[in-house]
């Protein structure tokens, strides 16, 4: 089988589908559907991330005739990330004094450790670390950091925009906890610091 047609066995075999397993690797659907199409090539980094997101040896997606005679190095870089604070303690600053947190290379700008458990059923739980891709607009039904008022409160939720009725709804993922709904004048305070692109999870 070749590793297109691998990834897509081992995602059924998780019972996951295309858009689950895009937000774990926390790239956007269509980019992992091209993957599974063998219509766009993956790299070393994309391989170990897909990997160690499933839990999984490379061996697996890999036919032994694929495995390379020696490891790619480019796989292996680290990259350090300043880890600006909790996800709910306030503005995330960068600063010279922030603590570093050293994980694949892949396509970050920081590190945020979670508080709290709203977004257990994504799979991110309290003491996880939560790489963020700087932006200031994501998608809908998108995992973000986000600054909810001009004191600097912060929050990791799904960001959807209701633009017709000049409302934000930061949604958590957990049932027993209610949206955060944000609309007016409060939207003023509001700030995408940017996306959810992976999770470290301790468990």
């Amino acid at each position: 089988m070749s590793i297109s047609e691998n990834i897509k066995k081992i995602r059924i075999q998780a019972g996951l589908s295309q858009s689950q397993i895009s937000e774990l690797l926390g790239i956007k659907a269509r980019t992992y559907a091209s993957y599974e199409r063998d219509e766009r090539e993956m790299g070393a980094a994309f391989l170990k991330h897909f990997c160690d997101v499933m839990q999984i040896p490379s061996s697996e997606i890999l036919d032994a005739k694929e495995q390379p005679d020696i490891i790619n190095i480019s796989a292996l870089r680290k990259k350090k990330y300043p880890l600006i604070g909790d996800i709910a303690c306030g503005d995330p600053l960068f600063n010279e004094r922030s603590e570093f947190f050293e994980f694949d290379d892949i396509d970050a700008d920081f590190a945020l450790r979670c508080r709290g458990d709203s977004m257990i059923d994504a799979h991110i739980y309290d003491g996880d670390i939560v790489l963020i891709k700087q932006c200031d607009m994501v998608d809908d039904g998108v995992i973000a950091a986000v600054q909810t008022d001009r004191d600097g409160e912060c929050t990791l939720k799904r960001v959807f925009y209701d633009r017709d009725n000049n409302q934000l709804t930061l949604a958590p993922c957990n049932t027993r906890y209610k949206p955060i709904i944000i609309q007016g004048i409060d939207l003023d305070g509001v700030r995408i610091l940017g996306r959810a692109v992976a999770n470290i999870s301790k468990i």
